[in-house]
């Protein structure tokens, strides 16, 4: 499966919304994430498949010199396929990055 993992942006938001809580978990709604994206402390990556349908995101917390992941979240049926995983790659390295200036 070709995944791509780029940066998550409000149009990415705007095309899982009528399906957000019934395809990924019910405990992420469209107004909590679209405040997520809309902050500057947050930086999120999503996972898209080759015809650019969105199988996952994950986010991260940015604050002074420290960062705590906020998710990871893969759409239930493309769970247990390694996307959690190769969403965690650009997140942990955000996470090292904002550490290294301690």
């Amino acid at each position: 499966m070709e995944i791509q993992i780029n940066n998550m942006n409000l149009n990415d938001l705007e095309s899982i919304c009528s399906n957000l809580e019934k395809d990924f978990d019910d405990f992420w709604n469209y107004n909590i994430l679209k405040n997520e994206l809309q902050n500057p402390n947050s930086i999120y990556f999503v996972a898209k498949d080759k015809n650019n349908n969105i199988l996952g995101f994950a986010g991260i917390l940015k604050i002074l010199d420290e960062a705590d992941i906020t998710n990871i979240v893969v759409k239930k049926d493309y769970r247990n396929k390694g996307i959690g995983t190769m969403l965690l790659k650009p997140v942990s390295y955000t996470h090292l990055r904002a550490h290294e200036t301690r």
